[in-house]
């Protein structure tokens, strides 16, 4: 939810606090992009730039939507607009959207949440007729309250957004915690599920005041029979945006059962199917630990580790009888099974098909339909009621016919993709209860999987290799100030050309930047497997030539102008690996306009001599 939209709701009668400033630009920008899933800088040679600087609107407080002046976006390149949203999930919010040199960058709270590369439009090129809107998008108007909204002619730097977003951040670890919720921990006895991140974005880290008993992972020790119960403290505390809070959790963990009760219970939740119609699954551990080891009567008919030979089509079934022992410490115990074989089935022509399907996207209910020789001509079963009903929606439902082709299995799908859910036949008809297999701990997965070699698994795990450097770690080296045509020679030795884009022109003193759509495209695969980087380009600004370099590593974007550095961020997620294709072109600044004569991309950080040595 963005609540920034053109619109044409009018502006309340009780907004209040407004003031209107319209700042010249006079800034020159020079841009060194690193644009991919995340890093992008601009250069300024002026003064560090306070949060009045560029700021063109600024409302206190508003009741709801409120209509801009038609002008306000008039003739600008470059925009952010933040304001505070209450009546959010979560609490309030500082939301945040700068645009600039094609790029679009959300920010929640001072973290970044978002980024769109390649954005066409600019803030200049709506339409004047469209009245602008803050607190109104496609989906409606917001219904909450909107505070410190503030529309700036110019990017802010993510240091300026966090600072904007402070407020806000602060309360954001407290209300992620009040949301925890652990569930009855009045006797707990099964290992805790203990969040690392809740929805609201904060990091949670855990503490325990007895880690022998429950750890700060969450894994359940029970103290030992006859001991009594433990009672431990569980601290949760939530991190967002350099802010913390902390909140208390109280469990109690009952005494052990003995070893005896946890083997005699393992060997009750082992089931197995009274008529065997191919291998099954010998488990060789239960709860708690306990161990199984398996022995057959008959290891002809069923083995001890499941495989099955069936009697041929038209035999009598085949009786088998197998045994578990249970195990833990000095104590065991043994269970026996009387498992009945039944022959294989007669083999059949296939004359038709069965159809499993669900309406829409998504359902709890499953339909059935068959076809005979002409799959179009298909009759509903059940009189177009469902056949299975799931406990949860689901998608893409499919069945599977065993190898010996007389058991069936439906899978479906669970819709949030966290699940799959399986019911089993034998004849098509009568289906058993609804089995649940979890498949996803984190964000929906939906796709196929492949069969791969053994070299192809290492290959896969080994991922990607960076590109060969040279002696100095030289990944590219372009001497613009030379050469003809599109295509720009690597001077490195590693023969990696770039290509120009758009409109820049060749000249003796280098490449010519027309100021509207041109960059120089590099390699795709320049920074794959990277973990450190360093980008250098001299370029000419107002009739000087300077030398801007910028440094990746270890969280740490550091950017110098000539041997100064102006400025540095840390706590950098993304890898040089991580950003996709490197690209030299305006971004979060205005269009570069001006001249580039040299530019040089290192595998590693350059020390500040070597920093140094570029100027000369």
């Amino acid at each position: 939810m963005f609540p920034f939209h053109p619109g044409t709701v009018e502006c309340p009668s009780g907004k209040t606090g407004m003031s209107l400033r319209h700042l010249s630009s006079t800034t020159v920008f020079i841009a060194v992009g690193l644009i991919g899933a995340g890093f992008a800088t601009s250069v300024t040679t002026s003064s560090a730039a306070t949060l009045d600087d560029g700021l063109v609107l600024h409302f206190e407080r508003t009741g709801g939507p409120v209509r801009l002046p038609e002008d306000v976006l008039h003739e600008l390149t470059d925009l952010t607009v933040t304001a505070q949203v209450g009546h959010v999930p979560g609490g309030r919010r500082t939301i945040t959207c700068t645009l600039g040199g094609g790029v679009t960058i959300h920010y929640e709270d001072g973290v970044e949440t978002g980024r769109k590369n390649g954005t066409a439009t600019t803030p200049g090129a709506i339409d004047d007729t469209i009245a602008t809107c803050a607190g109104r998008s496609a989906d409606g108007s917001l219904q909450g309250e909107i505070r410190d909204f503030r529309l700036y002619r110019r990017v802010l730097a993510p240091g300026e957004v966090r600072e904007l977003g402070k407020e806000t951040a602060s309360a954001r670890p407290g209300t992620d915690l009040a949301s925890l919720d652990l569930g009855d921990t009045s006797a707990v006895t099964e290992d805790l599920t203990l969040s690392t991140r809740v929805p609201g974005g904060s990091v949670i880290s855990w503490e325990s005041n007895r880690p022998s008993v429950l750890s700060a992972t969450g894994v359940v020790t029970r103290p030992a029979p006859r001991s009594g119960s433990s009672t431990v403290t569980l601290t949760a505390t939530a991190s967002y945006a350099g802010h913390t809070a902390t909140r208390e959790f109280t469990v109690t963990v009952p005494e052990d059962v003995s070893d005896r009760q946890k083997v005699d219970d393992a060997l009750r939740d082992v089931v197995l199917p009274d008529e065997i119609r191919g291998d099954i699954t010998l488990p060789t551990r239960g709860s708690r630990d306990v161990t199984f080891t398996w022995q057959s009567s008959d290891p002809r008919v069923v083995s001890a580790t499941g495989e099955v030979t069936r009697p041929p089509h038209g035999s009598r079934p085949r009786i088998a009888r197998i045994s578990v022992k249970a195990a833990k410490g000095y104590t065991s115990n043994t269970r026996y099974f009387t498992l009945t074989v039944l022959p294989l089935p007669e083999k059949a022509a296939m004359e038709g098909a069965l159809f499993a399907y669900v309406t829409g996207e998504a359902s709890q209910d499953v339909h059935f339909a068959v076809s005979g020789s002409d799959p179009s001509q298909k009759t509903e079963l059940n009189r177009g009621r469902p056949v299975l009903t799931s406990e949860y929606g689901v998608r893409d439902p499919f069945i599977i016919r065993s190898e010996d082709g007389d058991s069936f299995s439906l899978v479906a799908m669970r819709q949030d993709g966290s699940h799959v859910e399986i019911w089993e036949s034998t004849d098509l008809v009568t289906w058993s209860g609804q089995r649940h297999v979890p498949v996803s701990a984190g964000t929906p997965r939906f796709g196929t999987a492949l069969p791969v070699s053994k070299t192809e698994l290492e290959r896969l795990r080994q991922g990607t290799q960076p590109l060969r450097a040279n002696e100095k770690g030289v990944l590219v080296d372009y001497d613009l100030t030379s050469g003809s045509g599109p295509v720009v020679a690597d001077v490195s030795g590693n023969r990696r050309a770039a290509t120009i884009r758009g409109d820049i022109t060749r000249s003796s003193a280098g490449l010519i930047f027309g100021g509207k759509r041109g960059y120089l495209d590099l390699p795709d695969d320049l920074m794959s497997g990277l973990d450190q980087l360093t980008v250098s380009a001299q370029v000419e600004v107002g009739g000087s030539w300077r030398t801007i370099t910028c440094t990746l590593s270890n969280g740490v974007a550091r950017l110098f102008d000539n041997i100064v550095e102006f400025s540095r961020l840390d706590g950098m997620v993304v890898k040089p690996d991580e950003l996709g294709g490197l690209i030299v072109t305006p971004n979060s600044g205005a269009r570069f306009q001006g001249k580039m004569r040299r530019l040089t991309v290192w595998n590693r950080v350059l020390t500040a001599e070597e920093i140094a040595a570029l100027q000369r």
